[in-house]
């Protein structure tokens, strides 16, 4: 009868991976519950590991927190009466962790990853290359946690330490990762020197990975640093790049309409209103309009907007500036987002102030 169990078990459970590679994962979930259940009475311990596993995963794509938490803690009970290493601990311990940081419990993820961290480090085998990988992916997302936080010097220490167990794996993709991390937090501090210098190694890698996505990141945090210090023809030509990578991307993905690109030729409209270049600015804000209309992006008009609005000002242009901040308030209060409302105001009352002013200069 085990036997005739563990069979059906087999078939269920590689039902339920075709399943889930055609991104059916419903049917994925019953098929490995089922699956489970079989294993179960057969006594088939592997069986159940492996099948907990695939259902934690599972049932995090689906938003199940909750029922993925059981099923790792379910893992976890297991596989202490099988010979794993302490890798396979320590991985369970990092997807419910992972779970906490996308809900934004940072905290109790930090809680997790760290228990996992002592757990694995406490057991043998120790340092073998999943242990490695393991360590250095707890030590990252304990970095992201406290980013999470606003806690950017930890942040930047557990991100060290992550780059060390990246380097001794030889994993540059990791690396490229951890130095696009190091130039957020960085940035954060507003440590522009510091920051720019971790982008551009991570673009480096990038590039030589041909990893458009992470290209991306890179050039579009290189942009928002240069703009941010004020290196405004620098942010000039990272924010282009960044618009061609986005471009390939999209041409290789047939994505039609990008809210990313949208983004992009905004951040270029904000660089050349710094610029005082109101042609070329007005030019990209439009672009980046049409999109964020097409869209629905909501956010992305408003901020539009609040721009357009800021370079009509700059020409004197005020009527057609409280036009434009009106249209932008009126979409941050839609949104329910106190600190765009804040800045529409802010916006709208310079523009009010201008015109007042220019209409008593003529008097």
């Amino acid at each position: 009868m085990k036997n005739v169990n563990r069979s059906e078990a087999d078939r269920s459970f590689q039902q339920g991976l075709k399943e889930y590679e055609n991104d059916r994962f419903t049917s994925s979930l019953q098929l490995w519950k089922k699956s489970l259940e079989l294993y179960h009475k057969s006594q088939d311990y592997p069986g159940e590991a492996r099948t907990l596993k695939h259902l934690g995963v599972v049932s995090c794509v689906l938003e199940n927190y909750v029922e993925s938490i059981q099923f790792w803690q379910q893992y976890l009970s297991i596989i202490k009466k099988l010979e794993n290493d302490s890798a396979d601990r320590l991985y369970a311990y990092n997807q419910i962790g992972n779970i906490f940081y996308y809900l934004e419990d940072y905290q109790q993820a930090i809680n997790l990853f760290t228990r996992g961290l002592e757990l694995a480090h406490s057991l043998e085998p120790r340092e073998t290359e999943s242990w490695n990988k393991e360590t250095q992916t707890s030590l990252n997302k304990i970095g992201l946690c406290h980013a999470g936080l606003k806690d950017y010097e930890k942040a930047i220490i557990f991100y060290q330490k992550s780059l060390e167990f990246a380097r001794e794996l030889q994993d540059i993709q990791a690396q490229g990762w951890l130095f696009d991390d190091l130039g957020k937090a960085y940035a954060s501090l507003k440590h522009y020197p510091q920051a720019i210098s971790y982008y551009q190694e991570s673009l480096s890698i990038a590039t030589s990975l041909q990893n458009l996505q992470s290209q991306e990141w890179a050039l579009d945090g290189l942009g928002d640093v240069y703009y941010e210090s004020d290196d405004h023809i620098n942010a000039l030509k990272s924010y282009h790049q960044l618009l061609e990578i986005i471009c390939d991307a999209k041409s290789i993905s047939d994505d039609s309409n990008s809210s990313r690109e949208g983004w992009a030729l905004c951040k270029l409209g904000a660089a050349y209103a710094a610029l005082y270049n109101h042609s070329k600015a007005n030019e990209y804000f439009l672009r980046s309009l049409s999109i964020a209309q097409t869209l629905k992006e909501r956010e992305l008009e408003g901020q539009v907007f609040g721009r357009l609005g800021n370079v009509y000002v700059d020409m004197g242009l005020y009527d057609e500036a409280i036009e434009h901040h009106k249209w932008f308030l009126e979409i941050s209060q839609e949104l329910g987002r106190l600190e765009l409302e804040a800045q529409a105001l802010i916006d709208l009352g310079n523009a009010y102030y201008f015109k007042a002013s220019y209409s008593s200069a003529i008097d």
